[in-house]
């Protein structure tokens, strides 16, 4: 059964992952995987460690850095058990009825990948522990989970405040449009107003992709506003991402990585400002 994967580690963010997967988990009615992993350690060549001294003393130094390495490894694990276990009791207290977890030794787009016939939803926080001092900061591994993913990933600030209302961002685009198709049919935003922006010019055919993206949502039994704004797209995005309650929905990396190092990337601005959860579709 497809499953949503809280991606947690030692920063701030885990309780907001936590928070969010048993959300996610109660209006999907699919089971919560809390995921830890343990990156492979890249041990230090020989001639890093040794200089000039002699051979045996090269040796004696070799079986410590061993031994020191084995014990930060078991030490690793053992935090990421006690993790696991506080992360399944906080998404058991907040309703999550079926909750599991697991750890693995490989890197997090690796474990995605490979678990990605089990997955519905990934929920992780913008910042991992290695970024999380850099307020405005994307983790890099986010990016790289964001692009390899076939499934939708969630994105948490901080805090986590449960969304009570929507934003879908759309643009017509392929991609949008497979969004928007998938939200159509998910009983993920059930019950909740649904804005559905368009940053372009106000014409008739702007006019009429919006209405029928408003139809195909109305078919899923979801009801939407819409709004046809002429601001560019990423003021647009922050202004609706500024409100914590608010869940927004976008298509994730439209272009090229080198169009983006030219011009930018609309979706990297937008999580480094968001105050909201957002949802994000390759």
């Amino acid at each position: 059964m497809s499953q949503i994967i809280a991606c947690i580690d030692a920063s701030k963010s885990a309780h907001s992952v936590c928070d969010a997967t048993a959300w996610c988990s109660q209006r999907l009615s699919a089971p919560a995987l809390a995921l830890h992993v343990l990156d492979k350690h890249e041990s230090l060549a020989l001639s890093d460690l040794t200089g000039a001294i002699g051979l045996g003393a090269r040796e004696h130094l070799l079986k410590e850095l061993a031994e020191l390495d084995h014990q930060r490894a078991k030490l690793a694990m053992e935090q990421g058990k006690i993790m696991l276990a506080a992360a399944e009791a906080q998404m058991r207290k907040q309703g999550c009825l079926e909750v599991a977890s697991r750890q693995l030794h490989a890197s997090l787009p690796e474990a995605l990948l490979d678990m990605a016939a089990h997955t519905r939803v990934v929920v992780l926080g913008r910042q991992g522990q290695s970024h999380e001092r850099a307020q405005d900061a994307v983790g890099s591994q986010l990016e790289t989970i964001l692009r390899l993913s076939e499934h939708p990933v969630w994105v948490t600030p901080s805090e986590f405040v449960p969304p009570t209302r929507v934003t879908i961002a759309y643009d017509a685009s392929p991609t949008a449009q497979r969004m928007l198709t998938r939200l159509a049919a998910s009983p993920l935003l059930n019950d909740l107003p649904i804005q559905l922006l368009m940053a372009a010019s106000d014409t008739p055919d702007h006019q009429a992709q919006l209405k029928a993206a408003q139809a195909e949502l109305a078919e899923g039994a979801k009801t939407a506003q819409i709004q046809l704004t002429d601001d560019e797209p990423l003021g647009a995005l922050r202004e609706a991402a500024s409100d914590p309650a608010t869940l927004l929905c976008m298509g994730a990396f439209g272009h090229s990585r080198i169009r983006e190092f030219l011009v930018g990337s609309t979706t990297n601005a937008t999580l480094r400002h968001a105050h909201c959860s957002v949802l994000m579709v390759r």
